[in-house]
């Protein structure tokens, strides 16, 4: 990862994938802070990015929050970013998918 932040510039998509895998090993290894704090760097790059691209990762990003915050006993974020997850995932795949179930 260091290698990385110092070759690429600050919001490449590289980097926010590199968060994001990083962060399920912290999750992995119960380290939830940790890995809430790169999930969040990642969807911060991800925010950047052009609305179609964004909302086709969002979703995962925040599953792995909404994950993260559910294994950690914070059960109202992790329904909070489970909402926003699923919430993107409908906008991306479309209405009569598996995202649309409660």
């Amino acid at each position: 990862m260091e290698i990385r932040e110092k070759l690429l510039p600050p919001d490449h998509e590289e980097l926010a994938n590199i968060y994001n895998n990083l962060g399920n090993a912290y999750k992995s290894d119960c380290k939830f802070d940790e890995a809430l704090r790169l999930y969040n760097k990642a969807v911060a790059i991800d925010m950047k990015k052009p609305i179609k691209e964004r909302d086709q990762i969002l979703h995962i990003r925040h599953l792995n929050i909404g994950s993260a915050y559910a294994q950690k006993g914070d059960i109202d974020q992790a329904k909070r970013h489970i909402e926003i997850g699923r919430t993107y995932a409908v906008k991306h795949f479309g209405d009569g998918t598996h995202y649309e179930a409660m």
